[in-house]
């Protein structure tokens, strides 16, 4: 969210701070989309790691229903 609301700041002044980088422009924006591209893909990582835990949890649910339903079936 925070991201969204810096969005036209971003795009008003980052062209403006570019020029302002000089010959240094590469070694700067380079960590810098390192470190973008790292934080996003631990946030994907850890949101995958969510949904794996919730469809197991789901699966384990379906299955012990399943067992309950056969249990009471036998008797």
């Amino acid at each position: 969210m925070g991201a969204a609301r810096m969005k036209p700041l971003i795009q008003k002044y980052a062209p403006a701070a570019a020029g302002l980088l000089g010959n240094y422009k590469d070694e700067i924006l380079g960590p810098m989309w390192l470190g973008s591209f790292m934080f996003s893909s631990v946030k994907q990582i850890k949101q995958l790691k969510v949904r794996d835990a919730q469809a197991k949890k789901e699966t384990e649910q379906v299955e012990q229903n399943e067992v309950a339903s056969d249990v009471d079936a036998a008797h």
